[in-house]
């Protein structure tokens, strides 16, 4: 049992702003890379993000990584110093679980990141990319909000139900493009696979925010 219930509780909640500190930190790595993109749209250049820009974004995704260490360094040691009851070890693990899939969102945005250092979208398939992106990233700011009151059953039940019907969205984006480019015309083949992949990879960003909201669905205070 715990030595002081109340002190734990307040370690608890220095691990929730540590933890929601992460995720608007990745959020906001996310905001300035759209805005590259769609700023850099229409510039004479191969490549979307130049060599400024993508070395200033993959400088902010590798703080993630200094972001998560220290996250659970100190989950670590409130579960050496506490030794916490089952409910509130729940609590803990789910932050070290989410601080696992905050860094999985930043290794994703760093696979878009380093997509458009490379090379452009087609223009087919660029604008519904942008949109995409930036669904995703309203969602993720929703989600971010969402945890600030663990006690919003109600809202983890709707962005559950936002995130399903988003997967159900980008899949149906994803063959729609395919049925009509195999009617029409094989000559946009490997930009086709280009956008698939890339959207490929707001779905994993979107993978590693349903988990969070299952560790964090029944958590209460």
């Amino acid at each position: 049992m715990p030595v002081n219930y109340s002190l734990l509780k307040e370690s608890e909640n220095s691990l929730m702003d540590e933890m929601l500190e992460f995720y608007q930190f990745t959020n906001d790595i996310n905001s300035k890379l759209l805005k590259y993109i769609v700023k850099s749209k229409n510039e004479p250049q191969d490549s979307i993000l130049d060599e400024q820009q993508f070395e200033e974004i993959n400088d902010e995704i590798n703080k993630s990584k200094v972001m998560q260490s220290d996250l659970l360094a100190n989950c670590i040691w409130i579960i050496q110093k506490n030794e916490p009851r089952a409910s509130h070890l729940r609590f803990i693990i789910a932050i070290i679980y989410s601080a696992r899939n905050l860094r999985n969102f930043c290794d994703n945005t760093y696979k878009i990141t380093r997509f458009f250092n490379k090379q452009k979208l087609d223009n087919l398939f660029y604008k519904p990319f942008v949109e995409c992106y930036e669904t995703t990233i309203k969602l993720s700011k929703k989600m971010k909000d969402i945890l600030v009151n663990k006690n919003d059953n109600e809202g983890k039940e709707k962005i559950k139900q936002e995130f399903e019907n988003y997967h159900k969205e980008l899949k149906n984006i994803v063959r729609s493009f395919t049925y009509d480019l195999h009617k029409t015309s094989n000559s946009k083949t490997n930009d086709l696979l280009d956008f698939i992949i890339i959207v490929g990879r707001l779905e994993r960003i979107l993978d590693s925010q349903e988990n969070i909201l299952k560790d964090f669905m029944y958590i209460s205070e």
